[in-house]
């Protein structure tokens, strides 16, 4: 047989017990567990629930948070193999109070667990409608009291008075008097104005 086709086959073998070998590992991993928190608030308390969405991912613990007035929680979920799993945080209103606006758009979270030197480690993403955060927050807030106003329309300016209208009349008579004594002088004199 040529060297070549032996090399090739070889290399072939090589590659088929390497595919073979992983498989056997990931299973002895399976003895192995992390456990992932992942960090819950909601502004004026509310309920949480956490659902799969993903059918092989592990159920959190909680499935689901009541969290009182600005109270932090955090859900917990434990793997034992590497995978990539998905989650829906999303708050439920059962009672709506009138005086708050609540936040009900949902996060999705999705948990990279990898497998390194026979440890689990986690990785965790965020997201609230296609964009990344670091946390889930519900902000839910009060509505504003009472109905909401206009701003007020600023004043208008009043018309500028620039003095009593009364003596407007003075300034033409003294010039002309002032005109007709010039004359009078000028012709005693002899001379014209």
């Amino acid at each position: 047989m040529p060297l070549k086709m032996r090399i090739t086959g070889l290399l072939a073998l090589i590659i088929l017990l390497a595919a073979c070998v992983q498989p056997a590992s990931a299973a002895e991993n399976s003895g192995y567990e992390v456990k992932v928190t992942i960090p819950v608030s909601c502004d004026l308390g509310g309920t949480v629930v956490v659902t799969r969405t993903d059918e092989d991912a592990p159920a959190p613990e909680p499935k689901k948070l009541i969290l009182k007035d600005q109270k932090n929680d955090y859900i917990s979920i434990t793997f034992d193999e590497p995978g990539t799993y998905r989650y829906r945080f999303a708050q439920k209103v059962k009672k709506k109070d009138p005086a708050v606006i609540y936040d009900l758009k949902p996060y999705d979270v999705t948990v990279f667990v990898s497998c390194t030197d026979d440890t689990l480690k986690p990785f965790i993403t965020v997201m609230q409608g296609g964009v990344k955060t670091d946390l889930v927050h519900f902000n839910n807030r009060r509505k504003p009291a009472g109905p909401v106003k206009k701003p007020a329309e600023p004043a208008r300016a009043a018309a500028v008075k620039t003095g009593d209208s009364s003596g407007a009349w003075k300034v033409p008579a003294i010039g002309a008097l002032l005109v007709i004594c010039l004359a009078v002088l000028a012709r005693k004199k002899g001379g014209s104005v």
